[in-house]
């Protein structure tokens, strides 16, 4: 393994967990509960690999002040609606939150691109270019 993870089962419990709980608030001290781990730096650790592997987005809650935002609960959401959908633990997923996944999705692609006017598509200098941020 790229991060050398020692502990491989917690990590897949972890990833299973997040996926089927998208778009539900998580402490890295309850998750660490949850699959058995008791370092704080290593849940975060092992949630940072999952993001890295691009099977979730992390995100925190909106706040003005930076220590409401690193104190707050933060929430993670899977890249696609099929894998929260197949990977879920429970027998009937929440359409609410289903419906909250679809939307975060759509937010992030749009964002991911940035509109550069007085560029083309291809590099040129007329029109406008779409670059991702």
């Amino acid at each position: 393994m790229r991060h050398g993870v020692k502990h491989a089962d917690a990590l897949r419990e972890l990833a299973r967990y997040l996926i089927s709980n998208h778009a539900s608030e998580f402490t890295y001290s309850r998750l660490g509960s949850l699959v058995g781990l008791r370092d704080l730096h290593t849940v975060r650790d092992y949630v940072s690999y999952l993001e890295e592997a691009y099977l979730i987005f992390q995100l925190r809650r909106f706040s003005f002040k930076p220590k409401g935002q690193l104190l707050s609960p933060r929430k993670a959401y899977p890249i696609d609606t099929g894998i929260a959908k197949t990977l879920t633990l429970k027998a009937h997923p929440e359409k609410g939150k289903l419906m909250e996944l679809a939307v975060f999705l759509e937010i992030k692609r749009a964002l991911s691109y940035s509109f550069v006017p007085g560029r083309s598509i291809t590099g040129g200098t007329r029109g406008a270019r779409w670059t991702s941020l």
